[in-house]
């Protein structure tokens, strides 16, 4: 296993929202206290532009997905492409944030590593190199911190929680190669192709 972090962005047109750049320089500053590196991967139309761009918020690498069947968010196709990019990795962490496509996207992850989840977080540290997560529990009222016994955790992140990062420089990027498997929508798919939802 390595030490290193993946953070999970949407791109629609080259663009990036900047909930997502949030994940990212969340992810870098995690990497970095686990002494590995920021993976952004990005996916969605235009995810080759933005990839290069990630290296300003701290990515040190990032891996494109600009395949057609996920230019439309689909949460079958995402999950089983994220899983497959994680799954070869074998990061510490994958990082995404809480939209309402990175709630839909980030359960079907960690079901598919076996990992542990932590939802909606508000912060994110490491203590004696292991990650705890602070997440809101009843309506708000109070604040649970979560530990993870799996090789590799899952967390989503409130958005507007998390800083955004601006560093000089641009990451390594690279398409991801092209998978029938991973980037095709199944009869079963759960996740409805179409518009996606906010990010």
């Amino acid at each position: 296993m390595s030490n290193d972090v993946i953070a999970f962005v949407q791109a629609r047109q080259g663009e990036v929202k900047r909930t997502n750049l949030e994940a990212v320089s969340e992810g870098a500053r995690l990497a970095a206290g686990l002494g590995g590196r920021c993976v952004a991967v990005v996916m969605g139309s235009g995810a080759a532009e933005a990839a290069r761009r990630m290296g300003r918020h701290g990515a040190a690498r990032a891996i494109a997905v600009d395949e057609p069947a996920v230019h439309d968010y689909n949460g079958d196709v995402y999950g089983r492409t994220l899983a497959e990019i994680a799954r070869a990795r074998d990061p510490r962490a994958v990082v995404l944030s809480a939209t309402a496509a990175g709630k839909d996207l980030a359960p079907r992850v960690a079901a598919r590593l076996q990992a542990g989840y932590a939802a909606d977080c508000t912060g994110v540290e490491l203590r004696e190199g292991r990650i705890v997560a602070r997440r809101p529990v009843y309506a708000g009222k109070a604040i649970a911190e979560v530990g993870f016994e799996s090789p590799v955790a899952v967390l989503s992140l409130r958005p507007n929680n998390f800083e955004v990062r601006e560093v000089e420089g641009e990451a390594r990027s690279r398409p991801h190669p092209r998978s029938p498997r991973a980037c095709a929508p199944t009869s079963s798919s759960s996740g409805r192709a179409g518009a996606p939802p906010p990010i």
